[in-house]
């Protein structure tokens, strides 16, 4: 398709984390960013809610396309989870392509050794989506305004151990469908269509949302299900959790 002397190419791409930390498909990256290890993790939900969790060890579980159901309350519901595109322009290339071979594999064109080519006025884009995979959100923020970003929400647990909380629930996890711990990381707040770094495909569309929702300082923990099942949000107990979790109460001015 020609826009602006440009011919478009469009290639859509579906990623897969290969080991933690990284998306891969078909020459395509994306990087998932991990916060500090001292970072902070709160949950903002209903006083019911965090009760069970406390007493419990109850919680829902979701799942990043689920995240795109409209009928989720405001600062959850995001039709566009889990998605970005990556433009990139060429104005003119041309010889032995020895130097832009590489870049070129990345958008899925490759050229034999020696070839003589000429690209010129042409503009890549990838529609890439990251796979479904469970999610559990939390916010590095301990304030009443982060909270508002939250509709209902009107308490917050801070997660005091990391290590046995996570490690707790992705067992229970699997006891219910195989999954693999991609750990936690930072959401980052910026456009989801970007262009092309000339390196790789930036950052993992699992951890991308729309600038209005910044005052979340949100963080994910997300787990990949180990042979492509099909997953949906599970509401999971395990009386553990709640050793693992504290209440923070949140002054009026805080």
């Amino acid at each position: 398709m020609l826009v602006n002397g440009y011919l478009w190419l469009s290639v859509g791409v579906c990623g897969r984390v290969a080991g933690v930390g990284r998306l891969k498909n078909n020459s395509s990256t994306a990087t998932l960013i991990r916060p500090p290890s001292d970072s902070k993790m709160y949950r903002y939900s209903k006083s019911e809610f965090s009760s069970l969790l406390l007493t419990m060890g109850i919680l829902r579980v979701g799942t990043l396309h689920d995240f795109r159901n409209e009928e989720h309350k405001v600062g959850i519901a995001d039709s566009e989870e889990g998605k970005k595109t990556v433009h990139h322009l060429v104005e003119s290339l041309s010889g032995d392509f020895h130097t832009d071979a590489s870049m070129l594999s990345q958008w899925g064109i490759n050229i034999a050794p020696g070839a003589n080519v000429n690209i010129s006025n042409v503009a890549f884009q990838r529609n890439m989506e990251a796979p479904n995979r469970f999610v559990l959100c939390f916010s590095a923020r301990l304030s009443r305004q982060t909270m508002q970003q939250f509709e209902g929400a009107d308490s917050c647990i801070e997660i005091v151990n990391k290590v046995g909380f996570f490690s707790t629930l992705t067992k229970t996890i699997n006891a219910h469908t195989p999954v693999t711990f991609l750990g936690v990381h930072e959401v980052q707040y910026r456009p989801r269509v970007e262009l092309w770094n000339g390196a790789d495909f930036g950052v993992d569309p699992s951890l991308i949302k729309e600038n209005r929702y910044s005052s979340q300082y949100e963080l994910r923990a997300l787990w990949e299900p180990r042979f492509d099942q099909s997953i949906h949000p599970m509401i999971l107990g395990d009386y553990q959790l709640g050793r693992f979790c504290k209440v923070q109460r949140l002054t009026e001015s805080g």
